[in-house]
């Protein structure tokens, strides 16, 4: 009976260790994608930000872009946008990411 009840309660155990990692494979992908961009993106032509750079992508981007003053800033060669309560897809084949973190 001892030994069921130590064998029952490291089951316990490991399975709320488990469930308190905060892994998540999508967030991982997201994460690698982000950096394979960021290495990609080394080479800036310079200059500032217009409304043109932004027209092809969606309105939200565009949006943000406007009302947060980067329209006639200097080029960057990343930054980080937060959206909270969002679900964001990252490919046609991929499962949504619910962003509600930074």
């Amino acid at each position: 009976m001892p030994v069921f009840l130590g064998s029952l309660l490291l089951l316990i155990c490991i399975t709320i260790i488990y469930f308190k990692i905060p892994y998540s494979p999508i967030k991982q992908s997201f994460k690698n994608k982000v950096a394979i961009a960021k290495g990609q993106q080394s080479n800036l032509s310079g200059g500032y930000f217009k409304k043109e750079d932004f027209a092809h992508m969606p309105l939200a981007i565009q949006k943000y872009m406007d009302t947060c003053g980067y329209i006639g800033k200097a080029k960057m060669a990343w930054m980080k946008i937060t959206f909270f309560g969002v679900d964001f897809i990252l490919g046609s084949d991929d499962k949504k990411l619910a962003i509600d973190y930074c």
